[in-house]
C-alpha cells in the first residue's frame, strides 16, 4: 500500500530564550511540556545587586526631597524676615524724613542749631543707604534661593531617572516568553535555587 500527499512542510519554531539580567536562580513556573502563551513569566532571578541599588536610590530621593523642602522653608522664612526688615526701615524713614522738615523749619526760624539739623540730615541719609544694601540683599536672597532649589530639583530628577532604569532592570529579571508554544527543554541551573544564571 502506498499512500502520496501534497503540500508544505512546516518547521516548527524553536527560540531559546535567555535572561536579559545576571543573577541567581529564584523560582521557575514552567515545567517540560507545558503549553504557554506570548508573554507568559517563565522563571525569576533574584538579583541582589540591583535591589540593593533600588533601595539606596529609594533612600536618595527620600533625603532629598526631605532637603529640597528645607530649601524652600529656609528660602521663604529669610524673605520673610527681610521684608519684615524693609517694613520697619520703611517706617524708620517715614519718621526721619519728618524730623528733617521739622528741623529744617525750626531751622528757618532761627529756633534750631545747623548741626542739629545735618545730623538729622546724616541719619536720614544712612537710612536710605541701609535700605538700598537691605533691597540688594533681599534680591541676592531670591536669586541664590531659586538657583539652590532649581539645582536640588535637578538633583532630585536625576536620582528618578536612575531608580526609573533599575526597577527597569529588575522588571528584566523575569524571564517572559515571546512566542506561544510548547516548552521543549529547561536549564538545570534554572531548576536549583541560588544557582548563577
Amino acid at each position: 500500500t502506498s499512500t502520496e500527499a501534497s503540500g508544505t512542510v512546516v518547521l516548527p519554531t524553536q527560540v531559546s530564550i535567555v535572561s536579559m539580567e545576571t543573577g541567581y536562580a529564584k523560582e521557575v513556573y514552567v515545567n517540560e511540556g507545558d503549553t504557554i502563551s506570548d508573554s507568559t513569566v517563565l522563571a525569576v532571578l533574584d538579583v541582589p545587586d540591583l535591589e540593593e541599588t533600588r533601595d539606596d536610590l529609594m533612600n536618595d530621593l527620600e533625603t532629598q526631597s526631605m532637603n529640597l523642602e528645607e530649601i524652600e522653608l529656609n528660602l521663604e522664612y529669610t524673605l520673610k524676615e527681610l521684608e519684615t526688615d524693609l517694613k520697619r526701615l520703611d517706617d524708620d524713614i517715614l519718621e526721619a524724613g519728618m524730623e528733617v522738615d521739622a528741623e529744617k523749619d525750626l531751622l528757618a526760624l532761627k529756633s534750631s542749631r545747623v548741626s542739629e539739623y545735618e545730623t538729622t540730615v546724616e541719619a536720614f541719609v544712612s537710612l536710605q543707604e541701609q535700605k538700598e544694601d537691605l533691597l540688594l540683599n533681599i534680591e541676592k536672597q531670591s536669586r541664590t534661593g531659586e538657583l539652590s532649589i532649581k539645582k536640588q530639583e535637578a538633583l532630585i530628577n536625576q536620582l528618578q531617572v536612575n531608580l526609573k532604569r533599575v526597577e527597569q532592570d529588575i522588571s528584566d529579571s523575569q524571564i517572559t516568553s515571546p512566542i506561544s508554544g510548547e516548552i521543549l527543554s529547561l536549564n538545570e541551573d534554572l531548576t536549583v535555587p541560588g544557582s548563577l544564571i
